[in-house]
Formats: structure tokens, sequence, C-alpha cells
């Protein structure tokens, strides 16, 4: 007889290896690492952010780049509390599958 499926959430796969994140805006580069790419977009101190954004992500030889349009940026990088903590939650849903 077949066994029964478990029920439940899947386990979290580890992560191995960090992120490297660079974010491209008004001529200048920022860079910061993190364990995921949410940690490392976090850590990013961005200061007024008003345009474009270029983000790239690289994980080992894999790497991404998405572009931002000024409002995402600015509720990336200089907006606080929850309007930032949904914009870092969708700008890391872009990169899912490095």
């Amino acid at each position: 007889m077949a066994e029964a499926k478990k029920k439940g959430r899947p386990k979290k796969l580890p992560t191995t290896g960090s992120y490297e994140v660079a974010v491209y805006t008004m001529g200048r580069v920022f860079t910061e690492t993190g364990g995921t790419v949410s940690e490392a977009l976090a850590k990013l101190k961005v200061n007024n952010c008003r345009g474009k954004a270029i983000i790239s992500v690289t994980k080992g030889d894999a790497k991404k780049e998405r572009i931002l349009m000024p409002i995402q940026a600015s509720r990336l990088f200089t907006a606080r509390g929850l309007t930032q903590e949904v914009a870092l939650k969708n700008v890391s849903l872009l990169f899912q599958g490095l």
C-alpha cells in the first residue's frame, strides 16, 4: 500500500554562500553582502534615492539585474516602517531562483 504524504510546511533549504547586492543610482554605486537577498538589501544605506535604480544581485557565478522605477526605489531606500518592509519583500521576490 502507498505511504501517506506528510502534511505541513516544506523544510527551508539552508542558504549556503552569500549574496552580493550592488545598486546603481544617480551616478553612484552602493554594494553590500548578506546571507539572503533581503538581508543584503536591508543593510544598504542609500540616502535620497529619487531616480531609477539598477539592482544587481550576484551569488557565485549567477547574476541577475533588475531596474526599479523611481517610486519603487524611493519606497525601498528612503521610506521607513511598513512601506519599506513591503518594498523590501517585493524587490527580493524579483531575485527568486538565483
